[in-house]
């Protein structure tokens, strides 16, 4: 009796098998369309107003480290103060 519980058991776990790969292949197609890059540009325009940036825009991140060793621009010096100032509250906050 125990080979036959055993037989019933193997063909349930047979057919959970086959549903779970079916499963996994549904799954895995509904990623592939999420990750649609055509899907995504017209979410990006239509849904969420973005535009491609300007050549102006675009920053690498050499320049960035750059600007962060050498704020000698007032605007990097004060976006820095800026993050400087909202950090010091939450530490203060959490010394006291």
């Amino acid at each position: 009796s125990q080979a036959i519980q055993l037989g019933f058991e193997y063909s349930r776990m047979v057919r959970q098998n086959k549903v779970l790969k079916a499963e996994n292949f549904r799954l895995s197609l509904s990623v592939a369309k999420l990750r649609d890059l055509q899907r995504l540009h017209r979410i990006a325009k239509q849904e969420l107003g973005m535009q491609q940036p300007h050549a102006s825009h675009i920053v690498s991140e050499l320049q960035v480290k750059q600007m962060l060793r050498t704020p000698s621009k007032p605007s990097l010096s004060l976006a820095q103060a800026k993050t400087r100032n909202k950090l010091s509250p939450t530490r203060r906050d959490s010394d006291g």
